[in-house]
């Protein structure tokens, strides 16, 4: 006599077994969607800082001096550089971002916001060696595979006030 149809207890094993994949593929989806968040924001902060970077040496370099401003919406210190040109450049930070404020000779304001990861944002100015420096120092964070937290290193931005004006004559400099 052959058998033709499945016994509840095949069935049973089949339902147990399909809902144990399932199980471990929406797992293994919602890790994957976590990760590319993660990673996602640390690239859009990471390509926010390099434009900032570049933007700040570019300012720095062109600077005809350099100030730190009590901002005074709140206790952070701001970065003022004063351009040859009669530009006012300056820079504040946030929490979780850097606002650049170029306000030209006809007094309009050109504001740009730079995103970053939490963290903290320092301006220094050594006057001795005419430098300004940015300094970003990010939280302390938990990598996704680990529950140690690991102390970050600053990234530092380090650039010489009036760099770009070496080449110019003197005389010129004065306007």
């Amino acid at each position: 006599m052959t058998r033709r149809g499945v016994t509840l207890i095949e069935t049973l094993v089949v339902i147990s077994t399909l809902s144990v994949i399932a199980t471990v593929s929406v797992t293994t989806i919602v890790l994957m969607l976590r990760a590319e968040g993660s990673g996602l924001k640390s690239l859009n902060s990471g390509t926010s800082f390099s434009r900032l970077a570049n933007q700040f040496r570019d300012d720095i370099h062109a600077a005809r001096s350099v100030e730190l401003a009590q901002d005074p919406t709140g206790p952070q210190a701001s970065l003022v550089v004063h351009l040859p040109t009669g530009q006012n450049v300056s820079y504040t930070s946030g929490p979780g971002n850097v606002s650049r404020l170029a306000e030209n000779t006809n007094g309009n304001v050109a504001r740009e916001d730079f995103a970053l990861l939490d963290g903290n944002v320092i301006f220094e100015i050594s006057q001795t060696q005419s430098t300004a420096t940015l300094i970003y120092q990010l939280e302390n964070a938990t990598p996704l595979a680990s529950t140690v937290e690991s102390p970050r290193r600053p990234f530092h931005v380090l650039a010489r006030v009036s760099r770009d004006l070496r080449f110019i004559e003197p005389n010129t400099q004065e306007k």
